[in-house]
C-alpha cells in the first residue's frame, strides 16, 4: 500500500460523503491559481513532505492537487483514499476534485496545458487528463473521500467477525448514548435502593454534586468503560488501587490516618499543646484561639473538624497567618513564633494528604460508577448490536493488531488502497494514527516491490497547523 499524505482537515464522526447529486452535475468553477513552487513540491506524489501552514494558505488546494497528480500519473481512483474531519470538508474536497476533472474534460488544449502547468504536471499528461472525469465516474465508488469515523465504520462492517463486533451493527451518537445510560442508571439506582447498596448511592451523590448535566457526565465516563474494566475487572480493587497510586494507606479512613499523624512525635499534641498554653496566657483573642485549639485536639473526629484548626493558622486563601505573638504569650513561650511556623508546616502537610484522600474517594467513586453503569451500558449495547462513534476508531485500530486477523485485514486492504491522504494532521490522535499507519505499513515493508510494479511511487506528505491542535481535548499528542 502506498505511503500517505496527511493534510489539512480534522478527523471526527461522520459518514461516507458524496456530492449532492451525480458528480457530473457539480457546478463549474474557474480554474484555481497556479500552485506556488513550494505547494507544487508538496503536491508531487514522488516526494515526502510535511506542510505546516495556517488556515487559508492553500493546504486544501495542495491536497486536491496531490490527488490530481496521482490520477494523472496513473493511480486508479478506487486506490486513493482521502480522510477528512467533517462531512462538510469531505464534500468540499469532492466538489473541487470533480469540478476540476469536469473542466479538464471540456477545456481546449491551451487552457488545459496552462492548468496542468500550474499544477506542476507535464503537458504529456493532457490526453489522460481529459479521460479522468469519466474514469472516476465509472470507478467503483468513485473518488473515496470519507471521514475517518466513516472509514472505520466501513472497515468494521467489512470484517465484523475479525473485529469481534456484531454483524450489521448500528452506531449510537452521544444523544442515543445519554438516553440509554439514563435508563441503565435509573435501573441501577432502583436496585441499589431496594438492596440497600449505599456505596452506589453515595458514589452517585458525590459524582453528581456540582455537575451541570449528569447525563453528559455519564456519557463522558462511559467512554472509558473498556479501559477501566480491563484494568480493574473487580470493583472491590478500585479504591485500594487509587490509594496506592496516590501513595496513601490501603486501609482506614482519613480520620484514622489523621489520628495516627497527630499521635506521632513530629506533630501535635506536644507542639500544638505548647502553642495552646502560650495563647491561653495571652490576650482575649489568643485565649479564644487556645480554646478552639483545645476543642479540636479533644475532638473524636479531627479530620472532620480540620477546617476549625486550619482557620486558626491559615487565611481563607490558604496563605499562612502572621500569628505575631503578644507580649504575654511570648513571655509564656519565647519560641512561640517558631512553634507556630512549625505547626503551619505540619498542618499544611496534613491538609495536602487529606486532599489526596478526598481525591482518592472522588476518583474511586467515578471509577465505580464506570464499572457499574458503564458495564451495564456495554452489556445493553452488545445485546442490541450497537456501537458508539467513539468506539469505531479504537476498534478499527485494534483490528489491525489482532493476531492472525490483523494480517488478513491488511492484506485485503492492500489489494484495494494504495494512497491515503489525511486532512488536518495536527488533530489526529494516537488511535487514528494507528489506523493510518496500518494502512501504509505494508507498502513500506515492501517498498522495492511496489516501486517496480506500480506507475506511481508513493511518498509521505503531512500537512496541518499545530497551533490549532485540539490535543488537550481530543487526546491528540502535542506536536
Amino acid at each position: 500500500m502506498r505511503p500517505f499524505l496527511q493534510g489539512e482537515a480534522r478527523l471526527c464522526a461522520g459518514s461516507r460523503v458524496r456530492p449532492s447529486g451525480p458528480p457530473w452535475r457539480v457546478a463549474a468553477v474557474s480554474a484555481p491559481p497556479a500552485l506556488t513552487p513550494s505547494q507544487a513540491q508538496a503536491a508531487d506524489p514522488a516526494l515526502n513532505a510535511w506542510v505546516s501552514a495556517s488556515a487559508g494558505t492553500g493546504k486544501t488546494q495542495v491536497l486536491t492537487g496531490r490527488v490530481l497528480r496521482l490520477l494523472l500519473a496513473g493511480a486508479a481512483p478506487e486506490a486513493i483514499l482521502c480522510l477528512t474531519f467533517t462531512r462538510a470538508a469531505a464534500a468540499e474536497m469532492t466538489r473541487r476534485l470533480y469540478a476540476t476533472l469536469g473542466r479538464w474534460a471540456r477545456a481546449d488544449d491551451a487552457a488545459l496545458a496552462a492548468e496542468l502547468a500550474g499544477l506542476g504536471a507535464p503537458p504529456e499528461q493532457m490526453p489522460r487528463a481529459r479521460t479522468l472525469f469519466a474514469t472516476c465516474i465509472d470507478a467503483a465508488g468513485g473518488l473515496r473521500v470519507d471521514t475517518l469515523h466513516a472509514f472505520a465504520q466501513s472497515l468494521l462492517s467489512a470484517f465484523p467477525l475479525e473485529a469481534d463486533v456484531p454483524p450489521g451493527f448500528h452506531t449510537l451518537d452521544d444523544e442515543d448514548s445519554a438516553q440509554a445510560l439514563k435508563e441503565v442508571a435509573s435501573a441501577a439506582i432502583a436496585r441499589a435502593e431496594r438492596d440497600g447498596d449505599r456505596q452506589l448511592l453515595e458514589d452517585l451523590e458525590r459524582v453528581a454534586t456540582g455537575v451541570d448535566s449528569f447525563a453528559k457526565l455519564l456519557v463522558k465516563l462511559s467512554k472509558h468503560t473498556g479501559v477501566v474494566l480491563e484494568a480493574l475487572p473487580d470493583a472491590a480493587t478500585i479504591e485500594p488501587a487509587v490509594r496506592h497510586l496516590l501513595g496513601l494507606p490501603q486501609d482506614g479512613t482519613p480520620g484514622d490516618w489523621l489520628a495516627n499523624a497527630l499521635a506521632r512525635g513530629d506533630h501535635a499534641p506536644a507542639l500544638l499543646a505548647r502553642i495552646r498554653a502560650a495563647w491561653d496566657a495571652g490576650t482575649k483573642a489568643e485565649k479564644q484561639k487556645a480554646a478552639q485549639l483545645a476543642d479540636w485536639l479533644a475532638s473524636p473526629d479531627p479530620a472532620g473538624d480540620i477546617d476549625t484548626v486550619m482557620a486558626l493558622f491559615f487565611k481563607e486563601d490558604d496563605e499562612p497567618r502572621a500569628l505575631k505573638p503578644t507580649e504575654n504569650s511570648k513571655a509564656a513561650e519565647p519560641d512561640l513564633a517558631a512553634l507556630c511556623a512549625q505547626a503551619q508546616a505540619a498542618l499544611q502537610a496534613m491538609r495536602e494528604t487529606l486532599t489526596l484522600f478526598e481525591a482518592a474517594e472522588t476518583g474511586a467513586a467515578h471509577l465505580r460508577l464506570i464499572h457499574a453503569l458503564g458495564g451495564g451500558f456495554e452489556r445493553r449495547r452488545r445485546q442490541t448490536g450497537a456501537m458508539r462513534y467513539d468506539d469505531l476508531i479504537e476498534r478499527a485500530a485494534r483490528l489491525f493488531h489482532m493476531p492472525g486477523a490483523g494480517d488478513w485485514v491488511r492484506y485485503k486492504l492492500d489489494q484495494r488502497i494504495e494512497h491515503v491522504l489525511v486532512d488536518e494532521a495536527q488533530d489526529t490522535n494516537d488511535a487514528q494514527w494507528r489506523i493510518v499507519g496500518a494502512l501504509v505499513e505494508e507498502y513500506f515493508a515492501g517498498a522495492g516491490a511496489h516501486e517496480a510494479a506500480q506507475p506511481v511511487r508513493g511518498r509521505r506528505c503531512q500537512a496541518g497547523d499545530f497551533r490549532l491542535s485540539g490535543h488537550r481535548s481530543r487526546d491528540v499528542p502535542g506536536g
